[in-house]
């Protein structure tokens, strides 16, 4: 399931192209997905020269240190067997 939920986030990653391509139905995906807040950052910066933050980007911050410190705690809880899951 994992797979295909990774495959699912990585093509609504606006890398090649821009969200306002994108129909509207589709968006609100697009807007759960925390690395298309970077990269749409990153082409605004780059292009456009907006260097305006928004509370999306604080979003994105959140999602990411809130999936951090998940992975960290699961990482602790299984550190002593980890090497028989690699």
């Amino acid at each position: 399931i994992l797979g295909q939920i990774l495959s699912f986030m990585f093509f609504l990653t606006p890398i090649l192209y821009m969200p306002k391509m994108l129909p509207e139905v589709v968006r609100p995906w697009l807007a759960a997905n925390p690395v298309s807040v970077y990269c749409t950052t990153t082409r605004d910066w780059l292009m456009f020269s907006n260097t305006s933050l928004t509370s999306q980007h604080a979003l994105a911050v959140v999602v990411a240190l809130t999936s951090f410190f998940i992975g960290l705690l699961v990482f602790r809880k299984l550190e002593r067997h980890f090497e028989d899951f690699v």
